[in-house]
């Protein structure tokens, strides 16, 4: 395990149910300092919550009414406790359980309180002298009343979908410290009762966890001005306590023994069923509350059937095989987010599917699809290198719904290229056709046309743009989508699956899979300098060019990239994304050829710094479907830019090079020479100087090594030899590993 916070992964040793997560809904409820009030970017800790557990591999979203996608939340600035429920000491100026109902969260994250703690807020115990019912004077019992509010979203008053709710001590006001810690005992004193079940008809055990706000906040540095809301470094920390609060809860049921068993009926399972039960740092949980029933099936768990997980997080039951061809028996615990498991059980034998998945455009396999039983919930088998999936254990008799699924492909994978937007575009406008195969991955909005729209969102996606919900570019296409069989009477061996990615018409995929071919000397580059402004002309020897996409990376200490334009007709899109700082991709599309005589692009860096070599390199150059070779471009050279005096470098040879190449050069005079190697960014590697050199001649040996003897990775590399006058010769290198 690399980080103790990491995501758990579901391991099962023969088969397994699909239960990867779909996204954890978080809905943080609050006040102003939820809201972010106070805070740099105006998000507070929400930002930091978000990022923080998205960072480790969780599925999160944050859900509610209040803030702006993807920060949104239930918060109102000013509210008190009582405003948020209907109940004992509940106003309902903000009904959560509106939202709740609406957005339905497996957590919920609280943090109110602060506006009670005033001076003059009753702050008694959160229960009436009863010791179990729940007191509608106190501030602490407006805020147990509030949680058995939404508890009722537990415990199936309201649904069950609600798993958790995490509530946090309340900071420090500073004026009130004895009403903060009050309130805070409070807090912990109601968790415990609620855990031992002292309270479980207003507060299930297992509902809550507390997030320790109040001991990581230090309110000498991490207030604001007013005293009152965090400043950014408090609104940090808040949001880390409250991502390692999450991490804490349990996070899924995982199989410990096999999901898919076989047995004679009356006679009992060889192994009994197993769960193992973990938390978010991948920790068994011992004493957890795990029940198993049968769901489907005669199929009969020999008791007891309520057990609780052992020292290793461990539960298990034994079982007897039933009459009945297929029988379900799952496992529960309210104590998890993922809080079922199934396994399923059949007789001694079953009947074979096996196929293969090949994709659409030249019938390449296609690996990594997970075929899905879709009346059991298994995933079955995963389809290998060569496509090819199988499974052995459907019922005969039986129906079986198969479902092919694959992850969407990431833009980076250059599956998708502006290429296919142009052939979209050019069938919209009826100058293109289409087989059915590339018509069916055109239609990206899946609105049942071809259109202008579907182009749009193919680019945005291949320059890596904001996702649109509409946008299916990069997921998967199959046909058929579901193969049934209903009945099952026997075995087969040889069904077809083929697949298809959408946005790509020209079979990016099939090529990607078996590399690009490389090709260079289509495109021509001219370099002008006006004092410290650089404009780099691209130009195309194609006649027949419909899109163009590069990335350009450049060292954002020596270059910023002011303005990218394009000399080609009106008809041409331009998009452009800002990666980081050094780093744009570049793309353009049209529905007709280029003119050669135009500029494809036109790029305005300035120079940031008097001295270093200023150096753009263009990777992963796409003309239409063709890959071309990368570039870097000095801006030094060509253009209006000569370098003049008595120093000359010549080409290095051999170039390209594997393992040494030399480095010449001529100086009439003699001088102290400098010689640097760059990378293709323009980060020095190596430094070769200084040299006395007298008037002649001179050569050195590079070994294609960096300053500390580490061999290179293959690519551009840059030469710079400069003299004491500070006159400068630069040439390229190619190193190939």
């Amino acid at each position: 395990m690399i980080k103790k916070t990491a995501v758990l992964i579901l391991i099962v040793l023969v088969g397994w149910p699909d239960l990867s997560r779909t996204q954890t809904k978080l809905m943080l409820i609050g006040d102003s300092i939820t809201e972010g009030m106070q805070s740099g970017s105006g998000l507070g800790f929400r930002d930091d919550v978000l990022f923080g557990l998205t960072g480790e591999g969780f599925s999160i979203r944050l859900v509610g009414s209040e803030g702006d996608y993807p920060f949104e939340g239930f918060f109102h600035a000013g509210a008190e406790i009582r405003d948020f429920y209907y109940g004992p000491g509940g106003l309902g100026t903000y009904d959560v359980g509106q939202a709740i109902e609406k957005y339905k969260p497996d957590v919920l994250m609280i943090h109110l309180g602060t506006n009670g703690v005033d001076g003059w807020r009753e702050m008694g115990p959160y229960v009436k002298s009863d010791g179990q019912t729940l007191h509608d004077g106190t501030l602490s019992g407006h805020l147990a009343n509030l949680l058995a509010y939404v508890a009722r979203w537990r415990n199936g008053q309201e649904a069950s979908f609600l798993k958790k709710v995490i509530v946090s001590r309340i900071i420090e006001r500073v004026e009130y410290e004895d009403e903060t810690a009050a309130f805070n005992a409070e807090i912990d004193r109601m968790t415990a009762d609620a855990d031992s079940g002292k309270i479980a008809s207003s507060i299930p055990p297992g509902l809550l966890r507390v997030a320790d706000q109040y001991a990581a906040f230090d309110t000498s540095s991490m207030l604001s001005s007013d005293l009152i809301h965090p400043n950014d470094q408090g609104y940090a920390a808040m949001g880390q306590v409250y991502i390692e609060a999450f991490e804490s809860l349990p996070m899924q049921v995982l199989f410990a023994s096999d999901s898919v068993r076989y047995g004679n009926a009356g006679e009992e399972l060889p192994e009994p069923l197993a769960v193992e039960i973990k938390d978010g740092y991948e920790s068994p949980l011992p004493n957890e509350i795990v029940w198993f029933e049968v769901t489907e099936g005669d199929a009969a768990i020999i008791a007891p059937a309520t057990v609780r997980t052992d020292s290793f997080g461990c539960a298990s039951v034994r079982i007897l095989g039933g009459h009945a061809s297929e029988s379900r028996v799952r496992a529960h615990t309210l104590a998890l987010l993922d809080s079922v498991a199934d396994f399923t059980i059949y007789g001694d034998n079953g009947l074979t599917v096996a196929g293969e998945v090949v994709y659409a455009f030249g019938g390449k396999p296609v690996p990594d699809v997970t075929i899905t039983w879709e009346e059991s919930g298994i995933a079955v088998d995963t389809s290998d290198a060569g496509g090819r999936f199988s499974y052995s254990g459907f019922p005969e008799q039986g129906s079986v719904t198969l479902t092919p699924y694959r992850e969407t492909v990431s833009p980076e994978a250059a599956a998708v290229l502006m290429y296919d937007a142009a052939l979209t575009a050019r069938y919209a406008l009826g100058l293109e056709h289409l087989t059915s195969e590339p018509a069916a991955a055109a239609d990206v909005n899946q609105d049942g046309r071809i259109s202008l729209l579907d182009a749009s969102f193919i680019a945005r996606y291949a320059m890596g743009l904001d996702h649109d919900p509409a946008n299916s570019t990069g997921s998967w296409l199959f046909f058929p989508d579901t193969i049934r069989f209903d009945p099952l009477v026997q075995s087969l061996t040889d069904e077809k699956i083929s697949a298809i990615l959408r946005g790509d018409l020209h079979g990016g995929w099939d090529q990607q899979t078996a590399g690009k071919a490389v090709q260079s000397g289509l495109i021509e580059s001219e370099i002008h300098r006006n004092g410290d402004s650089y404009q780099v002309m691209l130009k195309t020897t194609s006649t027949n060019l419909l899109s163009f996409e590069m990335d350009c990376r450049y060292l954002s200490d020596d270059l910023e990239l002011l303005a990218v334009t394009t000399g080609l007709a009106p008809e041409f899109s331009l998009y452009r994304r800002g990666v980081d700082s050094d780093y744009q991709r570049i793309g353009l599309f049209g529905m007709y050829p280029a003119d050669p005589a135009r500029e494809l692009l036109v790029l305005r860096f300035r120079s940031k710094t008097n001295s270093g070599t200023k150096i753009a390199s263009f990777t992963k150059v796409y003309l239409n479907d063709v890959r071309l070779s990368d570039m870097s471009i000095c801006l030094e050279e060509g253009g209006t830019v000569k370098v003049e005096g008595d120093l000359r470098l010549f080409a290095n040879h051999p170039n390209p090079f594997n393992g040494n190449t030399v480095i010449s050069y001529e100086t009439e005079t003699g001088s102290r020479i400098g010689v640097k190697i760059y990378n293709h960014l323009g980060r020095l590697v190596r430094n070769l100087s200084p040299l006395d050199s007298g008037p002649g001649v001179h050569s050195l040996v590079w070994d294609g090594c960096d300053q500390e003897g580490r061999p290179l990775a293959s690519g551009m590399y840059i030469c710079v030899v400069t003299d004491e006058a500070g006159r400068r010769q630069v040439g390229k290198m190619e190193l190939i590993r």
